[in-house]
């Protein structure tokens, strides 16, 4: 049957003759499909009873926040559509209860009571005495549940379950879903002595801001079996020291486990934890087949994954073992099918995995690995690394003290051949990194195509001459706050120079340097660069920078940079000679958008003589807060530039004029797709062009002049826009 409700009023009075009243339901003897939503509980009849007819059904009572993700999977999305009251002959589900904000749930012969006892979704919010219900269910230990949700409830409840007082035959042995949140005094989930069956279809589990709560259950029969989890996620359970105790069956459990996600928990020292006696008679790993995603974030006291708490090791022995050195991951748990792994906040972490890899198929599936916030931890790869090959993402950050990113015996053996993004930020004390120290046949870093390093402040440049030729599929490149760097490749040793030779990045897209004080240089050395893919190239706050590439080897040994920038003509005085930011040294395809910004050094961007293909895609040109910058663009490289369609110049403190004038002669400068002008606080702009050519702007719509004192008219010329249109 298919019947609706469109406006039900508070008082439960009939508004319109489609409307009805609640208590006519238990007239419809046919009923076997429900789905129903009251906001006010005393609006529920008392009285309203459907016994066994019901097969589905989905009862929500009581104002509500949100619909629960336990609810939503179980119906399938069908109660995100539900109106607010409204009755569906088709309903995707089973037996679903919700309260929120109700009082008085568990009334003498009220239909709910019946209803509760054959509810398979159950749903609790902000109940006031959330004990009475929980103890109705306590008798048959929930045995129709599949999911329930807890969350917000009133009441001192410091065990959901509670053997000790009651023995129920079974203790959840049908539920999948378990989600536990704002519990204040929560202690455990169980406690006491546990049926063999309880909780063997638990799924999914979610423990929520639970800041009692000291573990699941401590049952010393271990009759608890977890074969069915697959998903566990913990957050803001401040007290919990472990999440699971092992026993001796364990070895055979969590096998269907595939999210283990633990966040926020200051006390939680290990994940797995064993007893003295345990730690002596356990001699076979733990192998979790099936966990693909592990996240442990901000755990302060996590010392290992699988190990002794510290009050069991205090408990059993009068002089506990000392756990310095002890690394995250020991080999006694086995991650054969582990894709992701995220470490944050783990501040006595000071080595994640032991020096070997073992046993043998441990992380060799491992894809993505997030680390930041461990403080202690100062190196990241072990001596052996080859069942890491398939990673390909790599985020390292706010590591103070991380030297290295692989032990130092190792440098010269890792690969990581399949790594495609590197994150690099906050490393402080980082010192090298191993790509500098391999070969030139390595396989390192051949499919690299993201590279970001910030903050990292012991780096005098990036890469060797060497490790430049291996960035063969690098698309991104951004380097930030490196405060040591001086140039991005190091200048090539005499046994790798060869005359002729040039350093390319093929595939190059994205190219951003900033907040670099002591760069001088991109690269410094003899070779060429040359850009075949460059679209963007952002370069800002590098104070020192001067030229993309210098030529070092033109420079005598005993030459300051003062007497550098002097040369001697034939007649032997001496000259000073601007040098260029961009030169015939360094090749630029495709570059549609440059971006030069706070470079204090600067004072000419192009040398007059490039490449006849460098720069002619050029689309935007932005340059501001260059103080040192005379002119913008040289009138004889116009030619060049004639995709140019926007340029901004701004905050430029000795710009005279934008366009470089070259030899007085007639003829007109094109600027054939220009449409977008701004010169912006400019105090020392005399004029656009001080030259007497004609200056032809066919595309140009839009002008911007902006706080420009000194300047009187825009050319000496004849100016053509025949599109400019001035607003009076």
């Amino acid at each position: 049957m298919r019947e609706s409700f469109k406006d039900w009023s508070a008082d439960g009075q009939d508004r319109g003759k489609n409307n009805a009243s609640l208590i006519e339901l238990k007239h419809l003897s046919d009923l076997r499909t429900l789905d129903i939503e009251v906001l006010d509980f005393e609006m529920y009849p008392k009285n309203l009873v459907f016994g066994n007819q019901l097969i589905q059904y989905h009862i929500s009572i009581g104002p509500h926040d949100y619909w629960p993700l336990p609810l939503l999977e179980s119906l399938g999305g069908s109660a995100a559509k539900s109106p607010v009251v409204s009755l569906v002959g088709s309903l995707v589900g089973s037996r679903v209860l919700e309260f929120e904000g109700c009082q008085n749930i568990i009334q003498e012969d009220s239909g709910v009571n019946m209803l509760l006892k054959t509810a398979e979704t159950l749903s609790l919010k902000k109940l006031v005495d959330v004990e009475t219900l929980l103890n109705d269910f306590r008798i048959d230990g929930f045995s129709n549940l599949k999911s329930l949700t807890v969350d917000r409830c009133g009441g001192k409840i410091e065990y959901l379950v509670d053997t000790k007082k009651r023995m129920p035959r079974c203790v959840f042995p049908g539920v999948e879903i378990l989600r536990l949140e704002n519990m204040q005094e929560l202690r455990q989930i169980c406690h006491g002595h546990l049926p063999s069956t309880s909780f063997c279809e638990l799924r999914d589990l979610t423990l929520y801001n639970l800041p009692e709560l000291i573990n699941l259950w401590e049952d010393p029969t271990g009759q608890v079996r977890l074969s069915s989890l697959r998903r566990v996620h913990v957050l803001n359970c401040h007290k919990m020291e472990c999440l699971f105790q092992f026993q001796q069956y364990i070895a055979g459990d969590l096998q269907q486990l595939q999210i283990l996600e633990i966040e926020n928990s200051n006390n939680m020292e290990v994940i797995v934890a064993i007893n003295a006696e345990g730690a002596a008679a356990q001699e076979d790993e733990i192998v979790l087949h099936n966990l693909k995603e592990l996240r442990l974030d901000n755990l302060p006291n996590l010392v290992s994954f699988f190990g002794q708490t510290k009050s069991s090791a205090s408990a059993s022995d009068s002089n506990p073992r000392i756990r310095a050195h002890e690394p995250l991951f020991d080999g006694k748990v086995v991650f054969p099918a582990l894709k992701s792994l995220h470490l944050n906040g783990l501040h006595k972490t000071e080595k994640i995995w032991h020096e070997q890899l073992l046993p043998a198929g441990n992380f060799n599936r491992l894809t993505k690995l997030s680390i930041s916030n461990c403080e202690k931890l100062v190196t990241i790869f072990p001596s052996s690394v080859g069942e890491l090959q398939k990673l390909v993402d790599l985020s390292v950050s706010y590591c103070v003290l991380l030297e290295d990113l692989c032990e130092e015996h190792n440098t010269t053996s890792i690969t990581l051949p399949r790594i495609k993004t590197l994150e690099l930020f906050r490393l402080p004390s980082l010192k090298d990194i191993w790509w500098n120290k391999v070969c030139s046949e390595s396989r390192t870093f051949r499919k690299l195509t993201n590279l970001t390093i910030g903050g990292c402040k012991c780096r005098r440049y990036l890469l060797s001459f060497t490790a430049s030729k291996l960035l063969i599929q690098l698309k991104y490149l951004k380097l930030v706050e490196c405060d040591m760097m001086k140039e991005i490749i190091a200048t090539e040793r005499e046994e790798d120079a060869v005359v002729g030779d040039m350093i390319v990045f093929p595939k190059l897209f994205g190219l951003r340097l900033s907040q670099l004080p002591e760069l001088t240089s991109f690269y410094q050395g003899n070779c060429t660069l040359e850009f075949h893919s460059l679209q963007n190239l952002v370069i800002e706050k590098c104070p020192k920078m001067q030229t993309f590439v210098g030529s070092s080897t033109k420079r005598p040994k005993e030459a300051s940079e003062e007497e550098f920038e002097g040369q001697i003509d034939q007649e032997g005085n001496s000259s000073v000679t601007i040098q260029p930011f961009f030169n015939e040294k360094v090749v630029f395809h495709n570059l549609e958008d440059l971006n030069l910004q706070r470079l204090d050094n600067l004072k000419k961007i192009w040398h007059n003589e490039l490449p006849v293909d460098c720069f002619n895609q050029l689309d935007v040109l932005t340059v501001r807060k260059c103080n040192n910058l005379l002119e913008v663009v040289p009138s004889k490289l116009l030619p060049m530039l004639h995709n140019l369609g926007k340029l901004v110049v701004r905050e430029c403190d000795l710009v005279e004029e934008v366009l470089e004038q070259g030899e007085d002669s007639s003829g007109k400068l094109v600027f054939p797709n220009v449409h977008t002008l701004e010169l912006v606080h400019l105090p020392n702009l005399k004029s656009f062009y001080l030259g007497n050519h004609t200056l032809e702007w066919p595309s140009l719509t839009k002008v911007t002049l902006k706080n420009c004192p000194k300047m009187q008219a825009f050319s000496s010329g004849l100016l053509i826009t025949p599109k400019l249109h001035i607003n009076s």
